[in-house]
């Protein structure tokens, strides 16, 4: 599962992404914002768009944070906590009204 939005593939994706909403936010891809229903845009860091990117473009599936790490930070060594953050930026002013989210703690393979 590889996102890389330098590629050929990042119109395609750009244009399926300036019409994600959730919770009545739209995400604006090519300016890499929220915008609110009242026109108020929420700024995301770069790092932030790539992370809800790679999200969007996987929905209902299981992304691992070492996956997330890997394709926003490439070989640069980063704590939790960076990604964490970026998290938590997607999410403050998504959770204004009701959304779920789920943290998988860990997975195993069946066998």
């Amino acid at each position: 599962m590889s996102f890389n939005p330098e590629s050929g593939s990042e119109q395609k994706l750009d244009a399926r992404l300036e019409k994600l909403v959730f919770n009545q936010r739209r995400y604006v891809a090519s300016r890499r914002r929220l915008l609110a229903p009242d026109g108020k845009e929420i700024r995301l860091r770069a790092k932030t768009c790539r992370i809800f990117e790679l999200l969007a473009h996987n929905a209902n599936e299981v992304v691992s944070r070492e996956t997330l790490i890997s394709e926003v930070w490439g070989d640069i060594v980063v704590t939790d906590d960076s990604l964490t953050q970026c998290i938590g930026e997607i999410l403050r002013p998504l959770s204004r009204f009701s959304i779920v989210t789920t943290t998988v703690r860990s997975v195993s393979p069946p066998w």
